[in-house]
C-alpha cells in the first residue's frame, strides 16, 4: 500500500490539484524476459473532483520504444486507454491520476494506491498486469482511492487571545458577547479555517444555539463565515491582527460572565506567504 497525502498549510486555496502514479514492474522477467506481458483496465473510473475513484489512467510502453506514458506523466495528460492492442505483448507500464480538486487552507486529502498480487483492490477500478507465459495466476492489480477532504482542526487557544464583553439579552434571558479575538505576535504564523469557539458547557453555562461538538465534546458555536466576512480571501488572522465578532449567544446562571478558563478556539494553522509572493 502506498499512501500520498497533501496539506495546504498555506493561506490560499490549491486548484485542480492532481496526483499522478506510475507502477512499472515485470513479471519473471529472470525467467522469460519483460517485453511479454499484458494488461487490461477493469471496472469503472471515477468522473472528477469528489469521486474516490482515480479519473485518469493510461496501459502502454514506458517510452524506451515508442510508448507515451512517461511522456504523458510529465504533461499530466493520461490518455484514459490502452496503448497495447488486446492480446499482443510488450513491456508493459501502468498509470492512475486522480483529479482532488480545490484544496483549502488547512484542508488535507490522502491518496492510497494498492499495489496486489491476490486481485484484491480499491474501489471500483483497477488495472490489471499479466504475463501470459508465467500461467494466469500470475497477476499485479494496480488501484487507488482518495479519501474525503478533511480539516486539520487543533487547539489554538495558546496561540490566541479571547477577550468578551457581555451584555444582558433581556427579553430571552441570555447574555449576548463581543468577542475581542487576536492572533498574537508570539504565534509565529497565521491561523486559518475553520474557527470554532468551543465551551467548557454545564447545567449553568451552556450555548443557547450551539453548532457542534469538537473531537473531544465540546460544544462550539462555529465563527468561520463571521471571521470570513471580516478577513475577506485566505480567511487568514495574521499574527497581531485583531477583529471583534458580535452577538455569541449563551446562557449563564445568575446572568455572570463566564471565566476565560471555559474557552477554547479551534482552527488550522497556516503558513504565512513568502515576501513578494
Amino acid at each position: 500500500m502506498l499512501r500520498y497525502t497533501f496539506t495546504n498549510t498555506g493561506t490560499d486555496a490549491v486548484n485542480d490539484l492532481r496526483l499522478y502514479v506510475l507502477l512499472d514492474v515485470e513479471i519473471a522477467e529472470a525467467q522469460n524476459t519483460f517485453f511479454n506481458e499484458q494488461a487490461q483496465a477493469v471496472g469503472t473510473p471515477g468522473v472528477g473532483p469528489g469521486d474516490a475513484a482515480p479519473e485518469f489512467w493510461q496501459i502502454d510502453e514506458p517510452g524506451f520504444a515508442g510508448g507515451t506514458l512517461y511522456q504523458n506523466l510529465l504533461e499530466a495528460r493520461l490518455t484514459n486507454r490502452s496503448a497495447i492492442p488486446e492480446g499482443q505483448a510488450e513491456d508493459i507500464a501502468l498509470a492512475l491520476g486522480f483529479s482532488l480538486g480545490t484544496l483549502k487552507p488547512g484542508e488535507h486529502v490522502t491518496v492510497r494506491a494498492l499495489i496486489s498480487e491476490d486481485d484484491t483492490r480499491l474501489g471500483p477500478f483497477a488495472l490489471v498486469h499479466t504475463d501470459p507465459t508465467s500461467g494466469p495466476t500470475t497477476r499485479v492489480t494496480f488501484s487507488g482511492e482518495a479519501d474525503r477532504r478533511q480539516q486539520l482542526v487543533t487547539d489554538l487557544t495558546s496561540l490566541v487571545s479571547l477577550r468578551f464583553e457581555w451584555r444582558l439579552n433581556q427579553p430571552a434571558g441570555s447574555l449576548l458577547g463581543r468577542l475581542r479575538l487576536q492572533n498574537l505576535p508570539a504565534s509565529q504564523g497565521p491561523v486559518g479555517p475553520p474557527f470554532q469557539l468551543g465551551l467548557q458547557s454545564s447545567a449553568n453555562l451552556y450555548y443557547v444555539r450551539p453548532s457542534g461538538r469538537l473531537d473531544n465534546g465540546t460544544p462550539y458555536l462555529d465563527l468561520t463565515e463571521a471571521v470570513a466576512a471580516q478577513l475577506g480571501a485566505g480567511n487568514a488572522l495574521l499574527p497581531g491582527r485583531e477583529i471583534t465578532l458580535d452577538n455569541i449567544e449563551i446562557y449563564s446562571a445568575g446572568r455572570l460572565a463566564p471565566p476565560p478558563t471555559v474557552w477554547s478556539l479551534w482552527g488550522t494553522r497556516l503558513t504565512a506567504p513568502e515576501p513578494g509572493r
